[in-house]
This record gives structure tokens, sequence and C-alpha cells, in this order.
């Protein structure tokens, strides 16, 4: 019997020193990344994957140079490692405009990797473009393409043609399933499932990225703001993201703005604080975001103000999500803009698993329009003769696309001549439409 009880003694310890080794033998790698999150002419904000490292370190140098400009050191967070991963993001300031720079990547002070990264333009009007996409459906198995209408792969391909200066997610980004809810480690192995798909992978990590929400970043279908676990989705993507900023000190969310030459862009939340269908006084924003919202569009400048939402925010006609939901709220933000004389006004939303673009007409004032991109790689709804039917008199006639896309937003033109010239792109890099309005139309 001693004999026995030694044997398993010497085995255990065997096994436990096996794994430790195995542990401590582990190469730090980096996964994906340097992904270029919100980007201006002076200042980088960076996000990269990292696995089996302790400590991550990134330093700045110019093109064509060794001289050291920055370096950030992250010691990784323990709690917040999920399988070895750990989703990290940096800020660089204080840098030229449009000007290229190198990151190298250092995991446990071993270099891993150099990228080349570049600042935008300087502030000055010049001709820019960005690109536009909702409904991101990354399947877990390859043969999914097989069955799944509209799954694909070539469409990441010709938006990294697109060449965009930056690019706009508008929700659906990361679509998780059911299984997904159970915890933050299940949630969060679903956006690691997407941003470990090398075809958006290669797109990723060529320009900016910036993203708003919908319901499958957020929670089960149509959910709002009764959803228990939301800080936990929340903070999710926040891990997942390097937009700006994420709400306000004193309200949650991932609703934000920023500046690129003459155009603003506000980013909504319509989840975090969405009320339940049965309030009769309900509200896709809240009281606090929709405040937020119309003081940062009375305080904007820009030529062009872009509203993005993850739901339509225009469209009164249908059954589907959005803010015609809350007529009382809808009608309070056109109320809004009607009095405060806002001018330059684009809406961008996703979510509809088609395409199209929809004007919204009120006598005396300015006719609003809003564009709904999507989807970029989810199933499409394959339902033209039935839906077409019912006959949406805010459409734009002839803009409806049923099947992968994405959308692509010229300005261009000298200072008082600029134009919005609104594209959508099929996943064969072809135009299907485009729609231009010039500032004067928006007045």
């Amino acid at each position: 019997m001693r004999i026995f009880y030694l044997l398993f003694f010497l085995l255990v310890s065997f096994f436990n020193t096996l794994g430790a080794t195995t542990t401590a033998d582990t190469h730090p790698e980096l996964i994906t990344g340097p992904m270029q999150g919100h980007t201006t002419s002076n200042s980088i904000k960076v996000w990269l994957l990292v696995k089996n490292a302790q400590t991550l370190a990134l330093e700045l140098y110019p093109e064509n140079s060794n001289e050291l400009i920055d370096r950030q050191t992250i010691k990784i967070i323990t709690k917040e490692v999920v399988d070895g991963y750990f989703p990290a993001s940096v800020s660089f300031t204080e840098l030229k405009a449009n000007t290229p720079y190198y990151i190298n990547v250092i995991l446990n002070e071993k270099a891993v990797s150099q990228t080349k990264i570049n600042t935008l333009k300087a502030d000055n009007l010049e001709d820019f473009n960005f690109l536009i996409g909702s409904c991101n459906f990354i399947p877990d198995q390859t043969w999914t393409h097989f069955y799944r209408p509209g799954v694909n792969r070539s469409v990441f391909k010709h938006l990294q043609k697109a060449q965009g200066d930056f690019m706009i997610w508008l929700g659906d980004n990361f679509y998780y399933r059911t299984g997904d809810f159970e915890s933050y480690e299940t949630q969060f192995r679903r956006c690691l499932k997407t941003r470990t798909y090398q075809p958006l992978v290669n797109f990723l990590e060529t320009i900016p990225q910036y993203a708003v929400w919908d319901d499958h970043d957020f929670g089960p279908n149509n959910t709002g703001g009764s959803l228990p676990y939301k800080d936990r989705s929340l903070k999710l993507f926040e891990q997942f993201w390097v937009n700006p900023s994420y709400g306000t000190s004193a309200t949650k969310g991932i609703f934000t703005h920023f500046t690129y030459q003459d155009a603003e862009f506000f980013f909504v939340d319509n989840r975090y604080h969405k009320s339940k269908l049965d309030d009769p006084n309900g509200q896709t924003l809240g009281e606090a975001q929709m405040q937020w919202l119309k003081e940062a569009l009375q305080n904007s400048t820009a030529t062009f103000k872009f509203v993005v939402s993850g739901v339509q925010v225009l469209n009164r006609y249908g059954d589907n999500e959005g803010f015609r939901e809350f007529p009382r709220e809808q009608e309070n933000l056109m109320e809004f803009i009607r009095l405060q004389n806002i001018n330059g006004l684009v809406f961008i939303s996703g979510d509809r698993h088609f395409s199209e673009l929809y004007r919204y007409t009120t006598p005396g004032e300015y006719d609003l329009h809003e564009v709904t991109s999507s989807p970029v790689s989810s199933p499409t709804l394959n339902l033209p003769f039935k839906i077409s039917s019912r006959r949406n008199p805010m459409a734009v006639p002839k803009t409806k696309y049923w099947y992968p896309n994405f959308g692509k937003i010229n300005i261009t033109g000298a200072k008082g001549d600029r134009s919005c010239t609104i594209q959508i792109i099929n996943r064969l890099g072809k135009l299907v439409w485009e729609h231009r309005l010039h500032e004067s139309e928006l007045r």
C-alpha cells in the first residue's frame, strides 16, 4: 500500500511540474493588430490583441528614423485575461499631420512586430471619404458559407480596396449568439471569434476603425435598457473598440462625437437607455443622452453633421426597430432641428439587412436624408418580392439593395461649395447607386 501511495504522489508531482513548465514556457503572441481607432491629424489610438503575455509595450518611431518618440507599457491585468487573450489600447499624441509612423510591439520585453500607421490629413479643407457598414456575421465554421445565403468573405477584400480614410461600423458588429450570454467569458469568446477572422483582420489593420453598437453587440434580439448584464456588454465594447470616448461622466453608454475637417460625427447609443415598448413616454436615447445630442448639434459649426445610429432615425414606416417605436421622441428631435435651424444634417444607420436611402420632407425646411447600409457579410432577408410591395413613401426610388454591401461617403469641393456623395457598393466592389447632396441643399 505504501508503494501505491508513493507512486501516486510521484505521478501527481510529475504532472504538476509538467503543467508548470508548460505555462512558464508558453510564448507570448501578438494575435492581431495594431488596429487604429480614433485618429486625428495629431493623435492616434491603437488596439491590439495579445496572448500569454505578462507585459506589453508599444514604441513609436518616425518613418526612416531610430529616434524613439514615445514608449508606453501595459502590465497585463490577469482578471481580464480569457484563455490567455488580452485586448489592449494605447494613445499617442502630439504627432504631425498626414505623417507615417512605425509602432514596435514588445511582449515580455521582446520585440515581436513592427507596424506602419498614419495620422490623418491636417484640418484644412480637402477631399476625403469614409466607409460605412453594419451586420457583420462571422461564421463559426468555414462551411457555413455554403448554406447561409449572404455570408461571404469577399466583401472584406473590397472594403480594403475602397481606400477609405476611416471606417464606421454601424452595429451588429460581433453578432452574439444565444449561448454567448452566460458570462463575461462567453461573450469575450464571441468577440475573439470575430477579431481573429483573417479576411476581416486584413481590412481592420489598414485604416482607422470606429463603431456604434446595435442589439447583437449588446444582448438578445431587440433588447434595451432593462438588460441585466448591459454593463458587461458595455465593458466588452470598450475593450474591443477605441472610439474617442464612451458616454459622459454622468451618463453611461457608447455615445460620442468627433470632428474631421468640416464634418462632425455624432454617435448615439440606441441600446443602453432604451425604454420598454409599452412605456407611453419611452425613448430610444433617454433624456440625458438626448440633451447631450441637442447641445452637441447646436454647438457644431461643421458643414456636414452626421448622426450615426445602429437603428433608423428618420424612417416612420414599417414594423422594424427604430426611433419610430417612440413617436414622441422622434418628433421631439425633428422639432428641435427645425426650431434651432440645425443645418447640414445627414443620418447614417444599419440594422435592416438591406440598404436604402430615405428622405424626410417638411414644408419650408430642407429635406433630411438617412442612408441605411446593411449587411456587410450577414445573411440577407432575401424577400424582395414580399417586402418591396410595402412601398415606403420616404424611400428614394431605386436605392433599395438586398445583397451584401457597404457604403462610401465622399466629401469634396472647395469651401462654400462642398458636396456629400453617398455610394452603396456591392460585395464585388461594384457601384450599386450614388446620391449627391450639395451643402446648399442642407440649409
